[in-house]
């Protein structure tokens, strides 16, 4: 079986009032999933589903991994690790960009520590360049 940590970027901006519980604009919310759907390879793309992901992922690889590895029952194995907010409406007045991150959780990593030790490994230098935090 093949085994990637994928490093997903994208230039496209999502915007999200936070200031107005209107969600109308579901092409903004749509883009959450796309990552998952494109790995997946539901809709023609590369075949490299998520696991854990029940939406989109494949059964018979989650169960195999519930069962067999250790994996929570609800975990998907994915991380938003980095993100970049234009805060162009800050309280004093001023426009800034913030860069938020997150390191990998406590749990993915003894994941990937305990069954995907070459994957992570491989990954790790990667990761640090970009900034992507391992505990």
């Amino acid at each position: 079986a093949r085994a990637s940590l994928v490093l997903a970027r994208t230039n496209s901006t999502v915007n999200l009032d936070l200031h107005n519980d209107n969600t109308d604009d579901q092409s903004s919310l749509e883009q959450w999933h796309q990552i998952r759907r494109h790995l997946s390879g539901n809709s023609g793309r590369i075949s490299h589903p998520i696991i854990g992901d029940t939406s989109h992922g494949c059964a018979k690889t989650n169960m195999e991994w519930k069962q067999s590895r250790g994996l929570p029952g609800e975990r998907l194995c994915l991380h938003l690790a980095t993100m970049k907010l234009d805060d162009s409406e800050t309280m004093d007045g001023n426009d800034r960009v913030e860069k938020v991150s997150c390191p990998l959780p406590s749990d993915l990593v003894e994941l990937l520590h305990r069954e995907l030790p070459d994957v992570l490994e491989q990954g790790t230098k990667v990761l640090k360049t970009e900034g992507i935090v391992i505990p």
